[in-house]
Parts: structure tokens; sequence; C-alpha cells
């Protein structure tokens, strides 16, 4: 597991953190008198010997984090997260992701608590590339297959995945060599509050519905309780909702076998995060 920290640098202390072996690449869009850019952005393995220092550098302002696991960390693990990261396009549905067409119940502050109830419509037929997972844009809050996963699935008998069609066009016939996850059973309240890390991770209550909702996990293994999941399926999303504060969605969890499943056929286009389970 490493953990990286994706930092800005202003341009004035490039010579600094460049003699201190920091790799850095200017945001050209703003620039000192001097033609130096103001901003410069570099990515920092918390294992490397600067990173104490830049972290003081970077204090208390906002910056990415992102953990990096290895194939034998998700295969040791009981529960991965799936996300589907590979592009699809179109990029969204006719609509939109959150038209009423499609969902329901969806708090307009926090973006939590919603339920699809049709299948998506596109424009034209989609695509994929070579993935096999997908998203609409960069947000995996709903996620696709091609044909070969669902008939792989259903081969190895995984439990607790089904799936929708994707329609298209005005005719609203079933889209070629893809379908999407649907995936109905979730989790009890798992979240192990007192083992997550709290320099990146909250939550907080939404004032409008009431509903709690807790930033994505991107520092180390999202803790769960082992006794508040299913042991009699393969797939299942977490009770908490978790997302940015304008959005949220259930995790989908995956058993060892889905894992094992996804390495072996070196399926593009899936992230699979570990989960600590205690």
């Amino acid at each position: 597991m490493e953990i990286w920290h994706r930092v800005w640098i202003d341009g004035r202390d490039v010579d600094y953190w460049r003699v201190r072996g920091l790799k850095m690449k200017p945001i050209r869009s703003a620039f000192y008198e001097d033609g130096t850019a103001k901003t410069w952005v570099s990515d920092v393995n918390e294992s490397s010997s600067v990173w104490p220092e830049v972290k003081a550098y970077t204090g208390d302002r906002p910056h990415f984090v992102n953990t990096f696991f290895s194939d034998e960390e998700r295969l040791s693990a009981e529960w991965c997260i799936l996300r589907g990261v590979g592009g699809l396009k179109p990029m969204e549905p006719v609509g939109g992701i959150w038209s009423n067409e499609y969902c329901e119940n969806r708090c307009p502050l926090c973006g939590s608590g919603w339920t699809q109830i049709a299948p998506f419509r596109l424009a034209k037929e989609p695509q994929m590339g070579r993935n096999a997972f997908s998203s609409f844009a960069s947000a995996a809050y709903q996620m696709f297959a091609s044909s070969e996963v669902f008939e792989a699935l259903e081969a190895e008998s995984i439990r607790g995945v089904d799936s929708w069609p994707v329609l298209v066009g005005k005719e609203r016939h079933s889209a070629a060599g893809l379908k999407q996850f649907l995936v109905k059973n979730v989790a009890e309240p798992a979240l192990a509050e007192d083992l997550v890390e709290h320099e990146r991770f909250r939550s907080s209550d939404c004032s409008g519905c009431g509903r709690t909702w807790h930033l994505f996990y991107s520092r180390g293994m999202l803790p769960l309780r082992r006794s508040a999941l299913r042991s009699d399926v393969d797939f299942q999303m977490t009770y908490e909702w978790f997302g940015s504060g304008r959005a949220a969605r259930h995790e989908i969890l995956v058993s060892r076998r889905v894992v094992q499943l996804i390495l072996k056929n070196k399926w593009k286009g899936a992230e699979l995060s570990p989960v600590q389970t205690v």
C-alpha cells in the first residue's frame, strides 16, 4: 500500500524544493513577472524522506490524496470496494444522471438517499473502448460492464448481483454488449468509527435531510465491522453514504471471488480498493 499526495507548490519556492529532490510540473495558467508559473504540482509518497517537510509546508491547504494497492493486498482482503473508472461515451444519459426519470428521493443538498427507478437511456450506442467496466464521466455513481463480465459472473455463480439494460435512442432498444450493475443488497451500518483515520476523513450530518454522509475514503483502507456485512453474497452495498457534499453513493463491495475473477481476466476499467474488516 502506498499513499500519495498531490500538492501545490508556490512558484517562488520551486528552486528550494528542486534542491530537495522534489519533482514538479508547472501549471501554465498564471505567471509571476519573471515568467515563472505561480503554481506547480508534485506527487509525493508518504514513504519519501521529504514528505514530513512537504506536509508541514502544505499545512491545512486542500490537496488530493490517493492510496495505491498491490494485487496481493486486493486478493488477501475479504472485501474490496469496486468502482468503474473507465469513461463511458456518451458521458451522461438523456436528461442527465439525476433526472427524475431515473432517480427519486435524492437530497438536493448532500445528494444522498437516492434510488434508481429506471434504466438509463443514451442518445446513441455506448462505447467503452477496451474497458470491461465503465461509468459516466469521472463520477462512478453508477457502474456498467460488458456482456463478457456478466457472463463470467453467471458462470461462476457469483451471488448478489443483477443487471439492468442500457436503453438507446428514441426506440429505447437495449445496448449491445453493455449492461448496468444492479446491486440490491445493503449491509448493516459497518463503519468502524474508532479506526478511521482523521487526517483526511470526516463525516457530516446534512442540514436538509439529516442523513450522515462521509467523504470518500482516500487514505488507507476503509475499516468496516465484519459482523455488519453479509456473508451469503458476493456483491453488496455499504449502508453508509460516501460523497463530496453535493453528490453521494453507497460504495459497492465485492468478495474475494469477484476480485479473483477481475484480476484473472485482466479486465480494464475497474478500481479495487481493499477494505479492512475487523
